[in-house]
């Protein structure tokens, strides 16, 4: 198993996870600007990271496809 974090702006990629069987653990998955109202604290810009757990080493290129960057990538 491997335990990793991604980060990034915008809709994330749900694919990636089918792809990369795997679940996410802990990090804001849905689209930030779905139900967003003037004033809340979350900005459409600001990187969102969500840790991700898989059964196999996440596809680095193809997370970077989409806009999102692998980092912090542990065997667990």
């Amino acid at each position: 198993m491997y335990r990793y974090t991604v980060t990034g702006r915008g809709t994330f990629p749900d694919d990636m996870l089918r792809y990369d069987r795997a679940v996410t653990i802990s990090g804001q998955v849905s689209d930030p600007n779905k139900n967003r109202k003037p004033g809340d604290p979350w900005s459409p810009g600001e990187i969102r990271e969500v840790v991700v757990l898989g059964d196999r080493k996440p596809t680095v290129a193809r997370w970077n496809s989409f806009g999102w960057g692998v980092m912090e990538v542990s065997s667990v």
